[in-house]
């Protein structure tokens, strides 16, 4: 068992300490602290799914894991949107997104409303967990039982649950002793159509009620500066700047800006820069003639 397991985890390329015969409990648990939760859903559908991802230090040659991932269960997905962290920058998920057709798409940076849909449920994941935990010793046992609930609850939009857009009917929950009669003589061409019939007349519709916007103050000068301060990351020491730079401006668009960052290109959002003013000072490195007038005495 123990060269097995030896075996198994090393193709995973994760450094892990020998495997404890006394406590195989602590061992799984200090195993699992090592993975992150990635939440991947459908605009569509809004049917979350949560893969398992290694920490940006030890994703290094773990392509073997992550490509079936990806393509279970729904399919190779055609773009995907994700955030810039380092594990989505890298050239392995660039080299595995090329291999299996995805289009990649990058939020920018520190802005959670860019991919508010995965956020937003971040929030919703997180307070189940705990609530689960309450009751099991592991947050990891208590996966199957949270998604469970969230793929069967109704949503308000849709006035469907996530599984029903998915599967074509809803989830049988703990104690639904009764399942619904169906008729066993259709066919399952004819169940097909049905699906497929309906699912063409339906679209895509906003995850939240529409409601009244919050308007962000955007300073005019904005729209024409050459430089501008970019705020920094949320987590700062007490004496640190609140904004770094200024830098200069190489595009913009109605909600983005290309600034040139440490030699390289990087797209923010509007909300996070503020342009700089320059006072109307010549440049000290031009040469100045200065004149005097007649009345004006030189004292040596």
């Amino acid at each position: 068992m123990k060269n097995g397991l030896v075996n198994e985890v090393s193709g995973v390329a994760v450094s892990l300490a020998p495997f404890w015969l006394e406590a195989p409990t602590l061992w799984f648990a200090q195993a699992e602290a090592q993975f992150h939760l990635r939440p991947v859903t459908s605009p569509l559908t809004k049917f979350y799914h949560v893969i398992a991802s290694l920490n940006a230090t030890l994703a290094t040659k773990v392509d073997d894991l992550m490509t079936p991932k990806t393509e279970d269960p729904f399919g190779v997905p055609a773009a995907i949107t994700t955030d810039q962290g380092r594990q989505f920058t890298s050239d392995l998920w660039r080299l595995l997104s090329e291999q299996l057709g995805m289009k990649l798409h990058f939020a920018s940076a520190h802005h959670p409303q860019a991919n508010g849909m995965v956020e937003r449920f971040h929030r919703q994941l997180k307070a189940a967990l705990r609530a689960h935990t309450l009751s099991a010793n592991r947050w990891t046992d208590s996966l199957p039982s949270v998604f469970l609930g969230i793929r069967s609850a109704v949503r308000q939009d849709v006035q469907h649950c996530s599984a029903e857009l998915v599967y074509g009917c809803s989830l049988r929950l703990p104690g639904a002793y009764f399942a619904p009669f169906r008729n066993s003589n259709e066919a399952h061409s004819a169940c097909r159509a049905k699906l497929q019939s309906f699912f063409d007349g339906i679209s895509p519709t906003p995850t939240r009620r529409p409601t009244r916007q919050r308007a962000w103050y955007v300073p005019k000068e904005l729209n024409d500066a050459k430089h501008v301060f970019l705020r920094g990351e949320p987590h700062t020491s007490a004496l640190q700047p609140p904004y770094d730079g200024p830098f200069p401006v190489l595009d913009r668009t109605p909600k983005t800006v290309t600034i040139a960052q440490r030699g390289k290109p990087v797209t923010v959002n509007v909300d996070r820069v503020k342009p700089a003013f320059y006072s109307g000072s010549p440049d000290p490195g031009r040469n100045l003639n200065v004149t005097f007038a007649c009345d004006v005495e030189i004292v040596r």
